[in-house]
C-alpha cells in the first residue's frame, strides 16, 4: 500500500491532460485534474488544493487545508493566512481591506479614505478629516486643515470631536474647557464643578449638592443632593411643555399636554397615560405590566409570559430568556424573528409582491444556515461563534468542519474536513471525491463519465461512445465502443 501511495503521488505531481483529438495522449491517473469547460482542479489533500476555471475567470488555491487561502474572480481578490491576516480587494469599488488577528486589527482604503486600527492600542482615520490614536497619544486634522493633538490625560486639545467645536484639557479630570457654538463650558474635577455660559444660556453645578442649567424660553433644569431631588421643565417653546419632578426613590412624575406618568418607589410601581398615542399602561416592575390602547396592547408576567402588539409590530416571550419572538410588517416586507436563549435565532424576511424571501438560522454551537433573497445558500457545521460574523468566518475557517454552498443558478457544492470529501453539482456537471481513494466526474454536455480508485489504481472513462479501462497506473489499457476499439 505505501508503494501504491508513493506511485500515485508521483503521478499526481506530474499530470497529463486528456486531449480532444483522435490520437489520445497517455492516460492521466489523476482524472480529477481535468480540462473540461476550461477548468482544472488539482487536489492533494491536505497539502494543496488548486481550482482554475477559465470559463468563469476564477482561481482558488488552498494550502494545508484551511490555513492558507487565495481566491481571484472578476469581482474581487482574497488572500489569507489563518488566523493571522486576511486581505480583500474589491475590484469594482477599488476598496482594499486587510484584517489581522481579527477582530483586533483592520486596515481599509477606499477612494482616498483610510481607516486603520489595532484595538485598543492604535486608531487612525483619514476621510474629510484625519484622526490618529496610539495608546495615550492622539492627533488629527479637521476638514478646514486645523491641527489638534495631545497626550491624554496630561494635556491636549480637540477640534470637532465628541460633539464639541473646540476643547482643551490639562491633567484631566482636573481641568477642561470646551466650546460648542456660542456656549463655553469650564470643568474642574470634571463633573464636580461645572460652569457654562452662552447667549440666553447659563449653568452652574457643584455636584452632588446642587446644580442648574437654563436656556431662556427652551428649558430649566436643576437638582439638589443628587439624585434625591430633581426638577426639569422642557419644551417651553412648544405647545406641549413637559414638567418632571422626582424625589428619589419614593416619587416621580412627568406631565405634559399629551402625556402623564407617575412612579412610586422607582422603578416598581408606575402608571402612564399617553393621550397623543391613545394608550394606558400599568406596571409593577419587573413582574407585571399591562398596556391597552387604540393601536396597541400588551401584557407581561415576567419571566413566564408576555406580549406587545402595535400597528406593525408584535413581540412576545415565554419563560424568558428561553424563547422570544418578533413579527414586523414593513411597507413591502414581513420579517419574523424567533430566538432561543437569545443567541440562537431563526429569522425570515419575505417580500410578497416580489416573490422573494431570505432566512437565517443560527443554532450555537452546532450550525449556521443562511439563504439570501437570490436563493443562494451557505451552511456551516459546527459554528462555534455565538453570533454570525463574516470576518470570523474568513479568519477562522479551520473551526468549520462541513460547508455547503448553493448559488443563484442552482449549482451546489459541499466539503467535509476542508475537502477530504467533496461534492459539486451543476446543470451539466456532477463530481464527487474522497481524497486519494475515489474520484467521480460526470459531464452531460459531452456525455462523459470518469471514475477512479486510489488515483488511478483502477480507472474508467466513458466519453460518448468511446470507453477505456486502465489498471495499476499503467499508461495503456482497454478501449472499446468505437471504430478504434482495440487493446493497447
Amino acid at each position: 500500500m505505501p508503494l501504491i501511495f508513493i506511485l500515485s503521488l508521483l503521478l499526481t505531481l506530474s499530470p497529463k491532460v486528456y486531449g480532444n483529438s483522435s490520437t489520445e495522449k497517455l492516460y492521466d491517473p489523476n482524472i480529477y485534474l481535468k480540462d473540461k469547460d476550461k477548468r482544472k482542479i488539482f487536489n492533494l489533500w491536505p497539502f494543496i488544493y488548486y481550482d482554475k476555471n477559465k470559463k468563469k475567470n476564477t482561481k482558488e488555491i488552498n494550502l494545508l487545508g484551511p490555513f492558507f487561502t487565495y481566491k481571484d474572480n472578476p469581482d474581487k481578490r482574497e488572500v489569507g493566512l489563518s488566523p493571522f491576516f486576511y486581505k480583500i480587494e474589491d475590484k469594482a469599488s477599488k476598496t482594499k481591506a486587510t484584517e489581522f488577528l481579527y477582530p483586533l486589527g483592520k486596515n481599509k482604503v477606499r477612494n482616498g479614505e483610510k481607516d486603520f486600527r489595532i484595538t485598543p492600542l492604535i486608531s487612525s482615520k483619514k476621510r474629510e478629516d484625519e484622526r490618529f490614536n496610539f495608546l495615550l497619544l492622539y492627533g488629527g486634522k479637521t476638514e478646514k486643515g486645523e491641527n489638534y493633538g495631545g497626550v491624554f490625560p496630561l494635556a491636549g486639545n480637540l477640534k470637532n470631536r465628541f460633539g464639541k467645536d473646540d476643547a482643551h484639557f490639562f491633567l484631566w479630570p482636573l481641568y477642561s474647557r470646551s466650546t460648542k457654538g456660542d456656549v463655553k463650558k469650564t470643568n474642574i474635577l470634571w463633573f464636580i464643578f461645572e460652569h457654562e455660559k452662552g447667549e440666553n444660556q447659563k449653568g452652574l453645578q457643584f455636584w452632588p449638592f446642587f446644580g442648574y442649567r437654563e436656556k431662556e424660553g427652551i428649558y430649566r433644569k436643576n437638582f439638589y443632593l443628587w439624585p434625591f431631588f430633581f426638577s426639569e421643565d422642557t419644551g417651553l417653546n412648544t405647545e406641549s411643555p413637559t414638567k418632571t419632578r422626582m424625589f428619589f426613590p419614593f416619587y416621580s412624575s412627568m406631565k405634559s399636554k399629551d402625556r402623564a406618568s407617575t412612579t412610586i418607589l422607582w422603578p416598581f410601581f408606575s402608571h402612564t397615560v399617553d393621550r397623543e398615542k391613545r394608550y394606558e399602561n400599568h406596571s409593577f416592575f419587573p413582574i407585571f405590566s399591562k398596556t391597552k390602547g387604540d393601536d396597541r396592547k400588551g401584557f407581561r408576567i415576567f419571566p413566564i409570559y408576555g406580549y406587545k402588539e402595535r400597528k406593525n409590530l408584535k413581540k412576545s416571550f415565554f419563560l424568558a430568556p428561553l424563547y422570544w419572538s418578533q413579527e414586523e410588517d414593513g411597507a413591502d416586507y414581513k420579517r419574523t424573528t424567533k430566538r432561543f436563549l437569545f443567541i440562537n435565532k431563526d429569522q425570515q424576511k419575505v417580500w410578497p409582491e416580489k416573490n422573494k424571501s431570505k432566512r437565517e438560522v443560527h443554532f450555537w454551537p452546532l450550525f449556521n444556515y443562511k439563504r439570501k433573497e437570490d436563493s443562494s445558500i451557505k451552511f456551516s457545521l459546527p459554528y462555534l461563534f455565538p453570533i454570525r460574523d463574516e470576518g470570523i468566518e474568513r479568519n477562522y475557517p479551520f473551526l468549520t468542519l462541513y460547508r455547503y454552498k448553493r448559488d443563484n443558478t442552482g449549482s451546489s457544492s459541499w466539503d467535509l474536513l476542508w475537502r477530504l470529501i467533496s461534492r459539486e453539482k451543476s446543470v451539466q456537471n456532477s463530481s464527487f471525491e474522497i481524497s486519494y481513494l475515489f474520484d467521480y466526474n460526470k459531464d452531460s454536455s459531452n456525455n462523459s463519465l470518469n471514475l477512479s480508485l486510489i488515483k488511478g489504481l483502477i480507472a474508467y472513462k466513458n466519453n460518448s461512445n468511446r470507453k477505456s479501462l486502465h489498471l495499476f497506473y499503467l499508461p495503456w489499457g482497454l478501449k472499446w465502443g468505437s471504430s478504434n476499439s482495440n487493446k493497447e
